[in-house]
C-alpha cells in the first residue's frame, strides 16, 4: 500500500545494482500471477539473497574450527534460527556455521561482539575507527539506496548485512 506505482522496490534495486559500494543487489522483474486463471496481482520477483558465487560470496572455509570467517546476516524480527542480538536489534546468520554446538555458540558470540562494536563505533563518528570495521562506501551507497526509496524495513526487518573473513 505504500506504493501505488509498483516501482519503488524495483528501482531501489536497480540502482543498488549500478553503485560501486554495493557488492550485490538482487536482480529483478514485475510479474502478473495468475494462480489457476484467476488473477492474484503485480508482484516483484527477485533474486534471493544468500551466500552463492553468483551472489554474496561469504567466505567460511574454516566454519568447523574458527570464528573469523565470512558471515551473512540479517536483521530479522522473525528470526527464529542462529539467532543473536545486537544493539537491542535482532539478528540471523544465513551463512555456514560449525556443526559442532560450542564453536558454533563461540562464532554466534563473534558475530554479535562485531555488530556491537560497530554501532558503538558509529556513534563516536571517529572516521578511522569506522573504516577498520566497516567499507565506508559501501555503507553511504547502502544509506543513499535506503533513504530514496524511503525504506521502512531499513534498522527494523528483512535488512541484509555481511562480514568478510578477517
Amino acid at each position: 500500500v505504500s506504493d501505488q506505482s509498483l516501482l519503488r522496490n524495483k528501482g531501489c534495486y536497480d540502482l543498488a545494482r549500478g553503485l560501486d559500494g554495493i557488492a550485490f543487489a538482487p536482480a529483478s522483474c514485475s510479474v502478473e500471477v495468475y494462480l489457476n486463471g484467476e488473477y492474484h496481482g503485480v508482484y516483484l520477483l527477485a533474486e534471493e539473497i544468500r551466500d552463492s558465487e553468483a551472489r554474496v560470496v561469504i567466505d567460511t572455509t574454516a566454519c568447523e574450527t574458527d570464528t573469523d570467517i565470512g558471515y551473512l546476516i540479517e536483521m530479522s524480527s522473525y528470526a527464529q534460527v542462529d539467532r543473536f542480538t545486537a544493539a537491542s536489534r535482532p539478528y540471523m546468520v544465513h551463512s555456514d556455521l560449525s556443526s559442532d554446538a560450542k564453536i558454533k555458540k563461540k562464532q554466534m558470540k563473534f558475530i554479535e561482539d562485531f555488530i556491537t562494536e560497530c554501532y558503538a563505533v558509529l556513534k563516536t563518528g571517529e572516521r578511522a575507527e569506522i573504516e577498520k570495521l566497516m567499507d565506508l562506501d559501501s555503507l553511504v551507497d547502502t544509506y543513499l539506496v535506503e533513504e530514496f526509496g524511503k525504506n521502512f524495513d531499513t534498522g527494523h526487518d528483512s535488512y541484509y548485512l555481511y562480514k568478510e573473513k578477517g
